[in-house]
């Protein structure tokens, strides 16, 4: 009963630290998911200045002839790129956002895991008194101590 009382105090630190760290994965996946949020808005703001400056290509482009059509092309080619940046950037505002949401969700399930150590521990406490309590009793009645095995309930005296 002290070994496997002991064990349970172990297992619940255990529980204890791998709970705190937890907590501080989903601290940094919220903080994480603050970045994606920021690069995301930043790629959205970038994408349309590319929009804009796509079409100022096409408007400069129409003005020449040769170096128009090269502008009209470049210009197209910027619109399309604009386009795909501002699709990307809100793609990052999403996954941020999802970021933030699974980081406060790793925070709760950390403090979860914290509080679940601490069980763990005062259980595996009660098992340590438990076990000195009985080989107590043991030794006091008679002078033998006997343990019960866990799956016969045989008593093993010595």
């Amino acid at each position: 009963g002290v070994v496997l009382g002991h064990m349970g105090v172990v297992l619940g630190h255990m529980g204890v630290v791998l709970g705190h760290m937890g907590v501080v994965l989903g601290h940094m996946g919220v903080v994480l998911g603050h970045i994606g949020v920021v690069l995301g808005h930043i790629g959205v703001v970038l994408g349309h200045i590319g929009v804009v400056l796509g079409h100022m290509g096409v408007v400069l482009g129409h003005i020449g002839v040769v170096l128009g059509h090269i502008g009209v092309v470049l210009g197209h080619i910027g619109v399309v790129l604009g386009h795909m940046g501002v699709v990307l950037g809100h793609m990052g505002v999403v996954l941020g956002h999802i970021g933030m949401v699974l980081g406060h969700i790793g925070v709760v399930l950390g403090h979860i895991g914290v509080v679940l150590g601490h069980i763990g521990v005062v259980l595996g406490h009660i098992g340590v008194v438990q076990g000195i309590e009985g080989l107590i009793l043991c030794c006091n009645h008679g002078g033998e101590a006997a343990v019960a095995h866990p799956v016969t309930n045989n008593l093993f005296i010595f």
